[in-house]
């Protein structure tokens, strides 16, 4: 008796527990893994994941539950302080005592788990006095053989196991409270891509989203796909133009633009005219003429202004050459087409016969016809200089259309209603790449929430990082900058390097423990390129070996041109090329 009650004054200093409110963990062929949230957890990338949530945390962190019953709520909370290692402890304690040779790392786990465990009884004198009858009652029922010994096998399994059933009995009470009752969960799951944000992922028991589209992430990649057939080809256009811009600077091409806008000078002189006659007009005419041509000088100083930018671009602080040429150009064919609705609205509210009968409205309204037809001509230019820079970038733009259109809302649940578990398989998420992360948000609205249609507020938010496990293959398709290692007969570049589109096939090794290595992502393979050294307009196949780094966004190789019969050494960079302030940037959608 006297050591049954000593089981329950050991003491240690106890650690504070931070709650978790989720508990998510990843089921795979073999086994069940929970997710370990201290930094940023790897699942596969056409991993399953359940996400349970913690009711008796989750009651903790919700004011209007805390406020309604406050010594409840207290004995809650030491309770779970208390038992936060409960199902370790029950694990080791229903190993069976190993015959001979003791385990000595089980047993040093085991004796671990248990002095931290009686260190936090001891904070708690009223939990540590319920400890002390469960261990007499244990010992009672014990010798009267009134127990089910497979059940409760020792004194600390029946001890730990009732502590539990109190903890049941106060959740069971506080989730059925007024504060309880008045406060709804979400659950909610997002995918975050490198082309979107905050793509809806349904979970299972707590929403009614469409799923996503179904794609399970290729293990072994063995040959280019059409969709790498597509883009190779437009790589090799990309290479097409990048090859003409180093023979010819972006600087001159910004200045052939600027060489080519006429309508300039016309819409300059027109606004002198109207600035001229702007003060006799508006004195003689009615009011709709007056409104007409106190608007239309307005808009000519905007549109003259566009236009004139383009013409002397000039240095912008903090932006370069690319910036400004984008700046520039977005301005004019925004303002052009603002100019041409405005100024159209305006002349149809206006009398025709006012017009003609008025010499100087009539030579006005003349002029603006001219201008218009030369405006129209240089957006048609801007746009094609503008298409063919910013085209080098095509294949890395998205648009909103790519956004999938997922249906569905998620559940406002009571606490007492909460499923047990929440599902999502990550195959139902729609196109995924690796490193590309799951954020699930857990969230509570309080009736007033609902009322005003507010998001609510989040008690716990965490993010998940998808990668393929171990070994894998993957193609990478670009443009890489060639230099041969010498110049022969056949070999006719006016300049060493010459860009050329290429395809990779990658061995690759993701790993489920370190972000860092994933980050690093190195891959080896095998790499076709298709560059012109002979400069004859077609292309030249190429093959070689290659290495990449940093999700491919670095790559190096050799190759050997099988047309020119020639060596070359070849290196690629992909950078994300909004931060040259080109218009590409990630889709998002509201949460």
């Amino acid at each position: 008796m006297k050591k049954i009650i000593l089981f329950t004054f050991l003491a240690i200093i106890g650690g504070s527990l931070r709650a978790q409110l989720l508990t998510v963990r990843e089921t795979s062929k073999n086994a069940t893994d929970t997710l370990s949230f201290k930094d940023v957890p790897i699942v596969d990338i056409n991993g399953s994941l359940s996400v349970q949530i913690k009711k008796g945390d989750l009651l903790l962190k919700i004011p209007q539950v805390a406020q309604s019953d406050p010594q409840r709520t207290a004995r809650l909370k030491a309770l779970l302080f208390i038992l936060q290692s409960e199902q370790e402890l029950l694990r080791q304690l229903s190993i069976p005592a190993a015959m001979g040779k003791p385990d000595l790392v089980q047993l040093k786990s085991f004796s671990t788990l248990m002095i931290e465990f009686l260190g936090r009884v001891q904070q708690y004198p009223s939990i540590r006095q319920d400890v002390n009858k469960l261990a007499i009652e244990f010992g009672a029922k014990y010798r009267d053989n009134s127990l089910d010994k497979s059940a409760f096998p020792n004194a600390q399994t029946y001890v730990i196991k009732n502590l539990s059933k109190i903890t049941d009995t106060l959740i069971t009470g506080l989730q059925s409270s007024a504060g309880a009752s008045n406060v709804s969960i979400q659950l909610k799951a997002f995918l975050n891509t490198k082309k979107e944000n905050a793509i809806k992922v349904h979970v299972e028991n707590f929403d009614n989203y469409s799923a996503g589209e179904y794609y399970e992430v290729p293990r072994w990649v063995t040959s280019f796909s059409q969709s790498d057939i597509q883009q190779y080809n437009q790589m090799a256009d990309v290479s097409a133009t990048l090859n003409t811009m180093l023979n010819s600077k972006l600087s001159d091409i910004v200045k052939g633009l600027a060489d080519s806008v006429k309508s300039y000078q016309c819409f300059n002189e027109l606004l002198t005219s109207v600035q001229t006659q702007a003060a006799t007009i508006s004195g003689q005419a009615n009011a709709d003429v007056s409104t007409f041509v106190q608007t239309s000088e307005q808009n000519l100083k905007d549109l003259v202004s566009a236009l004139q930018a383009i013409k002397n671009p000039g240095n912008v602080t903090g932006l370069n050459g690319l910036q400004v040429f984008n700046q520039t150009v977005n301005n004019l064919l925004t303002v052009a087409s603002n100019f041409k609705a405005s100024v159209t609205a305006l002349r149809q509210q206006v009398n025709q016969q006012v017009i003609n009968a008025d010499p100087a409205l009539r030579s006005i309204n003349s002029q603006f016809d001219n201008c218009t037809q030369l405006l129209q001509k240089d957006i048609q230019t801007a746009t094609a200089v503008y298409n063919t820079v910013t085209g080098l970038f095509k294949p890395f733009q998205n648009t909103a259309s790519q956004v999938q259109q997922v249906t569905g809302a998620a559940f406002d649940l009571t606490i007492n209603k909460l499923p047990e578990f929440g599902y999502i398989d990550l195959k139902t998420t729609g196109q995924r790449e690796n490193g590309d992360e799951l954020e699930i948000k857990l969230i509570y609205r309080t009736s007033d929430d609902i009322a005003q249609n507010k998001p609510g507020t989040t008690l716990r938010l965490v993010d998940i990082e998808l990668q393929q496990i171990n070994f894998y293959s993957e193609t990478n398709i670009g443009v890489i900058l060639a230099r041969p290692f010498n110049n022969s007969a056949d070999v006719k570049l006016s300049r060493q390097f010459q860009f050329a589109p290429a395809g990779s096939l990658l061995l690759k090794f993701g790993s489920r423990k370190s972000r860092l290595w994933n980050s690093l992502s190195p891959g080896i393979g095998f790499n076709v390129s298709t560059p012109d050294f002979n400069l004859d307009g077609s292309p030249d196949v190429s093959y070689g070996g290659v290495i990449t780094l940093f999700r491919n966004v670095l790559s190096a190789g050799l190759s050997y041109n099988t047309k020119t019969s020639s060596p070359f050494w070849f290196f690629g960079l992909s950078l994300p090329f909004a931060t040259l302030g080109l218009p590409i940037g990630n889709v998002q959608t509201t949460k």
